[in-house]
């Protein structure tokens, strides 16, 4: 019996030490502390059991029998020692709680601090597929499960090491009646084993059904919109219903499978203990204190012994939470973003070599395809084509967020794979087609995590973007409060915000996706006066739809089919180039259709 649940909370140690850093010292003194309150309630319970025996029969002495020796102590020092022992027990078992709880506190911050910074340290292909809110579930629910298992460990320590010392001191007073008793415990322990191990296959389906279902949650919430639009709430609240249906029916048999381990030990235990009494009626009961101290004894490491159970089970349903999450980090750490040596000064020349790139879950078709493209230092390069042509692919291997899976990424010439990705990222910048705005003011959001950046910086960068106007306008200026989706400001606002955000850092290299698709002619032409201050300053590259945004470009690539079918000018590309020349039409069709004074 003891040894199998030394084996179960040895691998339950296994799956949370990783998170117990500099805490897992204390474990041996946590251990060392339980002992010795052990011993000090083994002391007490001996001592209360002759104390009431010994008042039967008005003595002033009171006797206990050791392996076959008489002991007599006085009465009045039998309760001075008694109350030592229990002073002792209560203050070694609140220093052994206060060691607990600084372990699962470690546990857990030392636990999402790794698993987040391992995230941020993965590449972009990791992140990229992570599933919106797993993250956040794994960083909550299923991180807060490494905290309860640290608890669940040093209760079974304590609650084990009580039950030991306990049923020790039962073999001391009685060893017969005692190992009986333990031998009936451990047949107890091999009958519940069916239960117990069912009660573990539960709680891997639990961790996985409350994973889905906490991560569909998180997904529906950012979809709350387009859901009240489409008028999507009957489907949505039945779909999340059936799912926390499912997840509650097997938390329901979790409960109950947990619930009956506890019940069956706690009364086959007892069971035990009454039979053992009952053939100790029948024979030589010996010395009346020492028999009454094992009994106590015994009910109490019954009690203990349901403590060990009762953590067991509870580290069951904790690994496949803990499980989950040593997966995923060991995933972010397995995939980390590669970064060379070769420091980056500035950003010149670009250029892709043949660069072709295949997802991983798409082995039939290559996203992008022997793309050749030279872009020049300062240049302002535009990037065409269809929807799935390939657009976002190629934004993402000149931003270095994934490096080609063949050809080569050349920067200032030399390959792109051997530079520092710290240098290399001081450089560029990025403005999405959606501006996403942090929980902050207008001065955090320029800034963005970058505490080198001074208030200076800050407004130059809203000047260019062409915004300081604007904010200056505002009440409180640029501690104006923003953040989420009811920032306050207008679309074409938060669009040169996110453009000062990139401005602020002077970058070499700056890629646009989009910035003008969802803006009024106002906003649009104020982008267009930021990048047209930019031209011959800073190297651009810039995806749009919208061919009054890339006119000025000097090159243009058109992407089709993830290939490069042209890279020229726009007045050569006007002439020669089908696709782009289509382009041209729609937009000035789309023009002319416009009221008067817009076109």
């Amino acid at each position: 019996m003891f040894l199998r649940q030394i084996a179960r909370a040895r691998t339950a140690l296994n799956d949370v030490a990783p998170y117990l850093g500099s805490a897992r010292r204390l474990l041996v003194p946590l251990v060392v502390l339980t002992a010795l309150s052990g011993f000090a309630q083994a002391g007490v319970l001996v001592i209360v059991a002759a104390i009431a025996v010994s008042l039967t029969d008005t003595s002033t002495t009171i006797d206990v029998s050791l392996w076959g020796s008489e002991l007599a102590i006085s009465l009045r020092g039998s309760l001075l020692t008694a109350a030592g022992c229990l002073v002792v027990m209560v203050a070694l078992q609140l220093l052994a709680a206060a060691m607990a709880a600084r372990m699962g506190t470690t546990a857990l911050a030392t636990a999402r601090r790794e698993i987040f910074t391992d995230f941020l340290a993965a590449s972009w292909e990791i992140q990229a597929r992570e599933r919106r809110g797993n993250l956040q579930d794994l960083l909550s629910t299923h991180i807060s499960k490494v905290s309860a298992g640290v608890s669940h460990l040093t209760q079974f320590l304590v609650a084990f090491t009580n039950l030991s010392i306990l049923l020790l001191a039962a073999v001391v007073l009685d060893p017969i009646p005692a190992l009986a008793v333990m031998g009936g415990m451990g047949l107890l322990m091999v009958v519940l084993r069916p239960i117990t191990t069912r009660a573990r296959r539960l709680a891997t389906e639990h961790a996985s059904a409350n994973l889905e279902f906490t991560t569909t949650l998180t997904e529906m919430v950012g979809l709350a919109r387009e859901i009240r639009i489409y008028n999507a709430i009957p489907a949505v609240r039945e779909g999340v219903n059936e799912l926390q249906e499912g997840v509650a029916d097997q938390q329901r048999r979790l409960g109950f499978a947990a619930r009956s381990v506890q019940i069956l030990y706690q009364g086959a235990a007892l069971t035990i203990v009454v039979a053992g009494l009952a053939v100790i009626s029948v024979l030589d009961v010996g010395n009346l204190a020492s028999l009454g101290a094992m009994v106590l004894l015994l009910l109490r490491a019954i009690s203990y012994g349901q403590q060990t159970q009762s953590s067991l089970h509870h580290l069951s349903e904790m690994k496949p939470y803990l499980t989950m999450v040593r997966a995923t980090q060991d995933r972010y750490a397995s995939h980390r973003y590669g970064s060379g040596a070769t420091l980056v000064d500035d950003i010149g020349e670009l250029r892709l070599d043949a660069a072709s790139y295949r997802y991983d879950d798409d082995e039939d078709e290559m996203a992008l395809a022997d793309i050749d493209i030279l872009v020049p230092a300062g240049a302002m390069i535009g990037v065409v084509g269809p929807s799935g042509s390939g657009k976002s692919t190629l934004v993402q291997l000149l931003l270095r967020l994934r490096p080609p899976t063949a050809g080569r990424y050349l920067v200032n010439g030399a390959d792109a794979r051997d530079l520092d990705a710290t240098s290399w990222f001081d450089h560029v910048a990025f403005v999405p087609q959606d501006p996403l705005l942090i929980d902050g003011t207008v001065a955090d959001n320029i800034r963005f995590f970058r505490p080198g950046l001074s208030d200076a910086d800050l407004e130059r960068a809203a000047r260019l973007a062409h915004l300081h106007e604007e904010i200056t306008s505002w009440p409180n200026g640029y501690q104006t409060r923003l953040g989420g989706q009811t920032s306050g400001i207008s679309g074409g606002q938060a669009q040169r915000l996110c453009i000062a955000r990139a401005l602020a850092v002077h970058p070499g290299l700056l890629v646009l996706d989009e910035p003008t698709s969802a803006l009024d002619l106002h906003s649009e032409s104020l982008i267009q006066e930021t990048l047209e201050e930019l031209a011959g300053t800073t190297t651009m590259v810039i995806i749009a739809h919208r061919i009054s945004t890339i006119q000025r470009c000097d090159h243009i690539a058109v992407l089709e089919g993830g290939r490069l079918t042209s890279y020229d000018t726009p007045g050569a590309l006007a002439e020669n180039d089908r696709f782009f020349r289509d382009a041209l039409d729609l937009s000035a069709t789309a023009s002319a259709g416009l009221p008067r004074g817009e076109a």
